[in-house]
């Protein structure tokens, strides 16, 4: 009874995977329920001839060695996610994504969404508020295994409500939106726990292999929060941490260059504690390039890069994959608040076996201060990546 269920409703979207097409996750146009010509394996669920469905997913297994002196060599799956997405009716989408790396399931993203409205594109649920171009791409298509040091003092995904859209001028985006610090479930509850987060980007150089990326996002939040973060090594286990702050202000500062193989992409960040004058900063610089010819994609509805093809995939007509060599500085000062700081030098080299896998080497130089107390350390870590 299980298996005459299962099979002919997992078959076909499994035919259509990534895993026997080189594609982008599955995408199901479901069947007329009313149909009786037509076959019906998905109908059990409600949905109609109108409605799509995706899924699909990411593992990322990471080994590390090296660190501080106190620390051991390791292993662990950094990500492991599933995820639902697809249409219920004209304009109205939804996406629902766990993670259960960790040993438990975390809700990264659940929400709905309502295109086409006077107030542009409406989104409600739990996602990433709209701040830093590092954390507004993909942990699929990031450069380096972790994003920059200064991705603590983004807000990350929370419980809200944003509008956005985007434009021809200068091929710009807009973005704005009211949240509440949730947990990573999206619960909450409380009084003085909002914040407003506003992102604007312009691509002036948008081309097939030419990008000039340039944004700015603000926040301003009445609830209080602190900031912690590793060297770019989720393994280890120091953490640089400020003390408990109340309502404050943040400012993002974004920009990127893309030239054929050749990408540069830097950011600055600044917290300004409300009735204090403590300030916590942070900035990157970073760069990559292609030996192999490709170029990164920008995807411009987002603002934010995409996948990378591979002009010749591994095994594909004796292809050989695209390899990608990477560099980059990163720093973040706490120091106002706890005395903590970090200083990173990350080199590496990004192996491409086709648009839904790759394999990362990171090599990383990390200068770690805490309360005045000054370490060093050298990490090298490996990634194994796949997603459908």
């Amino acid at each position: 009874m299980v298996l005459s269920f299962l099979l002919p409703t997992l078959l076909p979207v499994v035919l259509a995977s990534p895993a026997f097409a080189d594609s982008e996750p599955t995408h199901v146009e479901m069947p007329n329920a009313g149909n009786s010509e037509a076959t019906q394996p998905l109908s059990i669920l409600g949905l109609s001839a109108d409605d799509t469905l995706t899924f699909g997913g990411r593992i990322m297994f990471d080994v590390a060695t090296g660190g501080f002196d106190d620390e051991e060599d390791g292993t662990e799956f950094r990500r492991a996610r599933i995820f639902l997405k697809g249409s219920a009716g004209e304009g109205v989408g939804y996406k629902v994504q766990y993670d259960f790396a960790g040993g438990d399931a975390d809700l990264k993203d659940a929400y709905i969404t309502y295109a086409n409205t006077p107030l542009g594109k409406i989104k409600v649920g739990h996602f990433k508020e709209p701040f830093g171009l590092d954390q507004q791409t993909s942990s699929k298509y990031i450069t380096f295994m972790e994003r920059n040091l200064g991705d603590a003092l983004s807000p990350g995904r929370n419980a809200g409500v944003l509008f956005s859209g985007n434009g021809e001028a200068v091929n710009h985006t807009w973005a704005l939106g009211y949240f509440r610090e949730s947990d990573s479930y999206g619960y909450e509850q409380g009084d003085g726990a909002g914040a407003l987060t506003g992102r604007v980007t312009a691509a002036p150089i948008l081309d097939e292999d030419r990008v000039l990326h340039l944004g700015l996002a603000v926040r301003s939040a009445s609830a209080g929060t602190s900031f912690s973060t590793r060297p770019e090594a989720h393994l280890s286990t120091r953490k640089a941490k400020s003390n408990a702050i109340g309502s404050h202000k943040r400012l993002g500062l974004e920009s990127a260059w893309v030239s054929g193989p050749l990408s540069v992409q830097a950011e600055f960040a600044q917290v300004d504690v409300d009735d204090s004058d403590e300030t916590f900063t942070s900035h990157y610089l970073a760069g990559s390039y292609f030996l192999t010819g490709e170029s990164r994609p920008y995807k411009k509805s987002a603002a934010a890069f995409d996948r990378v093809k591979p002009i010749t995939p591994y095994g594909k007509d004796g292809g050989l994959g695209a390899i990608e060599l990477t560099a980059r500085v990163s720093s973040i000062d706490l120091e106002d608040s706890a005395g903590d700081a970090v200083d990173d030098l990350t080199l590496g080299v990004n192996y491409y076996l086709s648009s839904h896998s790759r394999i990362m080497v990171n090599y990383i130089d990390t200068d770690f201060t805490d309360n005045s107390v000054e370490e060093s350390a050298d990490m090298l870590l490996f990634r194994f990546q796949v997603d459908f």
